[in-house]
């Protein structure tokens, strides 16, 4: 391990700066416009195109941490709560904005350019394992940071032919909504994305090596690692354990006989990282509602076309260059580690379970290094066959070699900043209230950070998805996982704005389901005709530029 270090020179160091800094500049650029773009009477609440619903999530983390709580409880569904989880990451991110005194969105966001440099080293000394020229190591972190699939030419025409929205798994390659699956717009989303992608790495890395130099040191950090990763990702336990196992297995066979010792590490490793897995065991059993939002918590996969046009050449290069090492057997160790990886990922992504989409992490970066075997083997090929001088002109300019790079391997990407770029210039009314908060609504939902009371709000999604960030009140309704029936709870929520009759029987509903607030904005409106005056039952108490929240008696 210390050996990656001392392996990269001076001018290795100097490229990975220049490039973490421009890495930064990219990820933060849009969301700066976006801030400067606000209108008038709004505020930027710090959201993108990717899963916007996804922020106010982990902004309610911070904030629920910020306010001096150690467990952090799903907000954003109605049911009381016994337990809260301990988030190790979330519990970080909550803790840097307290001391800092930092808006939650803008923790966030900070968190995300603070930690792009170290998953920068980190998957260069990855990196640096496969490849000792240094033309390679670059080439493979430019492949891992700037590359994606050929999903920016294909969502036209699925939407055209397919009603993506109807389809279970959401029918659009990968490089175009699973932020984890790409590594620039994992970088591009959220921080605990980064961190996963930090800590995927360093335990594989020094699991390999545990087992290469026979030092149960790198065993021990291996699983310290695996325990603090497994408490706030616990999605990536049978990718860590698959890749590892099945690399085990590997080292069996190539050896004839069982590894005794290797095995011992692995099973050293589990027993290290096991109070995580027994952590999130014991929890589901013992809190009922997150139980509930983890069977709920599906994220599939589109079908298998769509995670093929997701990675586009990456695809084709990658298995051009196992096909390459394989015919000049030089498939050692480390790349039977990162074959297990890549083969595990894919395992995991098509075996029909509810986390599909979240074990395409594991896919992006085995195929970046592969697919610079890929281009080697290329390179060679149009050599033999005299194409490198056929086509000097092509292969002799940098501008068209980058024109080129950007146009077959990273117009994914360029698709992705530029729809963030276009919402937050031309505003459509369609996206615009995820981007933008009323500046009325945010100050009654401050309002309701006064009450000390812990019973719910109801309130149109729009104002829902922000009430448990800026307020300590959970809602009734607001995000397809963390609220519990979220269809049936819809039908309830529209039924319960839609006109003035049945007050005696709504009253009942707002009791039995723990709410003891009431928003009424624009939003609210918008579904029906609802305007409480029974003094009986409901008392106004706020009223501010068209925002009233009335308390439930």
């Amino acid at each position: 391990m210390i050996n990656l270090f001392k392996s990269i020179s001076r001018t290795e160091w100097r490229f990975l700066l220049i490039l973490s800094l421009g890495v930064m500049a990219l990820i933060s650029l849009p969301y700066l416009y976006g801030y400067f773009s606000s209108p008038s009477g709004y505020v930027y609440d710090g959201i993108g195109s990717l899963s916007p619903a996804d922020n106010p999530i982990y902004y309610s983390y911070i904030n629920q941490i910020k306010s001096g709580q150690y467990l952090i409880k799903d907000l954003f569904t109605s049911e009381n709560q016994t337990w809260g989880m301990f988030n190790a990451f979330w519990f970080l991110a909550g803790t840097f904005a307290k001391v800092f005194n930092l808006p939650a969105p803008l923790a966030f966001h900070l968190l995300r350019v603070i930690l792009t440099p170290f998953f920068v080293l980190v998957a260069y000394l990855f990196i640096a394992l496969f490849f000792s020229e240094i033309k390679y190591r670059k080439l493979a972190t430019l492949l891992l940071l700037f590359s994606a699939g050929l999903g920016a030419y294909f969502v036209g025409p699925i939407n055209i032919l397919i009603d993506v929205a109807s389809k279970r798994g959401y029918w659009t390659p990968n490089d175009i909504w699973i932020p984890e699956s790409i590594a620039f717009l994992s970088l591009y989303k959220t921080p605990h994305f980064i961190a996963s992608w930090i800590f995927m790495i360093l335990i594989l890395l020094l699991m390999y090596w545990a087992w290469a130099k026979d030092k149960i040191s790198y065993v021990v950090g291996a699983g310290l690692l695996a325990l603090v990763y497994f408490n706030f990702h616990p999605f990536y336990i049978p990718m860590i354990f698959g890749t590892l196992s099945l690399y085990l297995f590997a080292l069996w066979l190539k050896a004839n006989r069982i590894l005794w010792q290797k095995s011992f590490y692995l099973i050293l490793f589990g027993l290290i990282c096991a109070p995580s897995i027994f952590y999130h065991s014991w929890l589901l059993r013992a809190e009922p509602i997150l139980a509930s939002r983890a069977w709920q918590n599906v994220t599939l996969a589109p079908p298998l076309i769509f995670i093929i046009i997701g990675y586009g050449f990456l695809w084709l290069l990658g298995f051009w260059g196992i096909k390459k090492l394989w015919q000049e057997k030089k498939f050692d160790d480390k790349f039977i580690l990162l074959g297990c990886w890549l083969a595990v990922s894919l395992f995991l992504v098509v075996l029909p379970w509810q986390f599909q989409s979240r074990n395409t992490q594991g896919l992006h970066l085995p195929l970046a290094i592969f697919s610079v075997l890929g281009l080697v083997w290329f390179k060679d090929w149009l050599q033999y066959h005299g194409y490198d001088k056929k086509f000097s002109f092509w292969l002799g300019s940098k501008f068209l070699l980058v024109l080129t790079f950007i146009v077959a391997l990273s117009m994914s990407l360029v698709f992705n900043v530029a729809r963030d770029l276009y919402y937050f210039r031309v505003q459509p009314p369609e996206v615009a209230e995820y981007f933008y908060l009323k500046k009325d609504n945010l100050a009654a939902i401050k309002f309701l950070n006064q009450i000390n009371d812990s019973r719910a709000v109801i309130a149109h999604p729009a104002n829902g998805l922000f009430i448990p960030v800026f307020s300590h009140h959970p809602v009734y309704f607001a995000h397809g996982i963390e609220t519990i029936d979220f269809s049936s709870k819809w039908l309830w929520l529209v039924w319960f704005f839609e006109d003035n009759n049945h007050w005696a029987r709504k009253y009942q509903f707002l009791k039995q389901n723990n709410i003891g607030y009431i928003f009424c904005s624009d939003s609210e409106r918008n579904i029906g005709d609802f305007s409480p005056t029974n003094g009986q039952f409901f008392k106004e108490i706020y009223s501010q530029s068209g925002v009233k929240i009335f308390q439930v008696q």
